[in-house]
């Protein structure tokens, strides 16, 4: 039998913050340890819910003392990982999203040569419309160095990864879908004649609640609700501006769900995605996986390729309350499409090849570091050679 090229696997997280970034490293660090490679979770502080999603299989190493996000953490972060990750010697270091960008650089001035093979995923755009010019600017001459002692950038859709060959001139990139998705999903239950409105994420200005509790304070029909599943320091102005709109007893806020995908998913009858941006929204992906129609503004680069078709949802194309209550209001209306039809579009998603592909990247990679070859991305296996500057 032989051994993986890759055989250790190392996992750097600042927490265990209920972020999607976060929950998708942990799936995907799960499944590598149980396909037989050594998984390391090197994290800033152990603190977080999403710390009981690690299987024992997975080890996980804390700062120490611990370090808590906050004025360049990152950076520290990096510097403080240096030694664990020098010790640990392992083939593969992967950075699971943007925000763990900025430990590369101060990880890798600290740590001695030969270094591992950095793999970075791409979890959100590169032009956002917030940034002025100059700051977009000086946010991509920012990215560019930080991925230049990259071997390969994770994009996790086409589009996302051509954005980024085109704006920064990296070419080390692949697409490679979300991990989002169980291989045993059960089938989904019949669609609920329900006017039960749900959406989830952190309670942070990105996510843009207010714009959903908005939209609901300007239906008609008072038996619309709105339940939005997160944490964040938001709760409490999403509170006030439910009580402000009249509609405080139609806002339910109960917090983080653990078992958001099989048992709250299937109460609704339609997923609100109000955000000011996405990378790849997974949220939306769950939400149809579950056999839940998606409302959505356009927030990412890749949410009309989720939202295909007009059964499966509708995508704004102005971010505005009136917008957004005509769209439930006319999907209320509808008759409810087929469940399992509507969960059966996004399959791709399953985590078990995707998981493999991982793999079989990262077994690329270091056999051609150990062989002193240049690093290649481009597989068949992968159906997703690197992109050109468009």
């Amino acid at each position: 039998m032989s051994i993986a090229a890759a055989q250790s696997i190392c996992i750097l997280m600042h927490d265990f913050s209920a972020g999607g970034t976060e929950r998708i490293a942990i799936r995907l660090g799960n499944r590598w340890a149980a396909s037989g490679r050594t998984v390391t979770i090197v994290c800033g502080s152990s603190a977080g819910v999403l710390r009981e999603l690690v299987d024992r299989a997975v080890t996980v190493i804390e700062l120490a003392p611990a370090l808590v996000r906050g004025l360049r953490s990152r950076h520290r972060l990096g510097v403080r990982m240096a030694p664990i990750v020098a010790q640990l010697h392992p083939d593969i270091v992967f950075i699971p999203g943007n925000f763990h960008i900025p430990v590369v650089s101060p990880l890798l001035a600290n740590l001695p040569r030969p270094w591992p093979s950095i793999v970075v995923k791409l979890s959100n755009p590169i032009q956002r419309d917030s940034r002025s010019t100059v700051g977009q600017w000086l946010f991509e001459s920012r990215l560019r160095q930080r991925l230049r002692d990259s071997c390969c950038v994770v994009a996790m859709a086409p589009v996302l990864a051509a954005e980024l060959s085109a704006r920064t001139g990296y070419q080390q990139v692949i697409s490679i879908q979300e991990p989002i998705l169980d291989d045993d999903l059960p089938a989904c239950a019949p669609m609920p004649p329900s006017t039960a409105l749900v959406a989830a994420g952190r309670l942070v200005p990105q996510k843009n609640f207010q714009l959903a509790i908005r939209a609901v304070a300007k239906l008609r029909d008072p038996s619309v609700q709105l339940t939005i599943y997160g944490e964040g320091p938001q709760r409490a102005e999403l509170r006030a501006l439910a009580l402000q709109l009249g509609i405080a007893e139609r806002i339910h806020l109960p917090g983080y769900a653990r078992d958001f995908q099989c048992s709250v998913l299937p109460r609704h009858r339609l997923f609100l995605l109000s955000s000011v941006f996405e990378g790849y929204p997974a949220v939306a992906v769950e939400a149809l996986a579950a056999g839940l129609p998606v409302i959505s503004t356009d927030c990412s680069l890749a949410i009309r390729d989720i939202v295909s078709r007009p059964e499966l949802g509708t995508v704004l194309a102005q971010a505005d309350a009136e917008q957004l209550a005509a769209a439930i209001d006319a999907r209320l209306k509808m008759p409810g499409a087929d469940a399992d039809w509507i969960a059966a579009q996004v399959q791709q998603h399953r985590i078990g090849p995707i998981a493999q592909q991982y793999l079989a990247l990262f077994d690329r990679l270091a056999l051609s570091r150990t062989s002193g070859q240049a690093p290649t991305t481009a597989s068949p296996s992968l159906h997703a050679p690197p992109l050109a500057p468009s």
